[in-house]
């Protein structure tokens, strides 16, 4: 959120994030203070797992970590037309339940209409295991 805010070179209304560990949302709130007292961002702990999207009308869903979550639950709980950008990587972790090898398991595990963008960059950093970073942008 402080990226898309801070470039200011897309119109933006609001943005709400979602994350289950609570030190993560009060960090965001403290980077994005300017944001909140303008109206432009707020933050709950929450299972996205367990979101009505009824409730939380959306022209946009990211999500930055698929890798984290058990299950597709969230994603397949999105209402059709809702544009929906997914990050994923394929670095061996612990806390990666939900790993794909490659960008078309990536698309293969999550359905869209229509696909907008994907692509892949690949990483070294100089570890010994290097990993591959994926996005999907698309239509619900």
């Amino acid at each position: 959120p402080f990226l898309l805010l801070a470039r200011n070179n897309i119109e933006i209304s609001n943005i709400h994030n979602f994350d289950i560990d609570e030190l993560a949302i009060k960090n965001s709130k403290i980077i994005n203070e300017a944001w909140i007292w303008k109206g432009k961002y707020s933050a709950s702990v929450a299972d996205v797992n367990n979101i009505s999207w009824d409730n939380h009308k959306a022209d946009v869903i990211i999500n930055t970590s698929v890798e984290h979550i058990k299950s597709n639950v969230w994603f397949d709980s999105i209402p059709s037309g809702v544009i929906v950008v997914l990050q994923a990587c394929n670095m061996d972790h612990d806390d990666h339940f939900n790993k794909v090898i490659t960008i078309s398991e990536l698309r293969n595990k999550f359905e869209f209409s229509k696909i907008l963008y994907s692509g892949q960059l690949n990483f070294a950093y100089g570890y010994d295991k290097p990993f591959s970073r994926f996005m999907l942008i698309g239509i619900k």
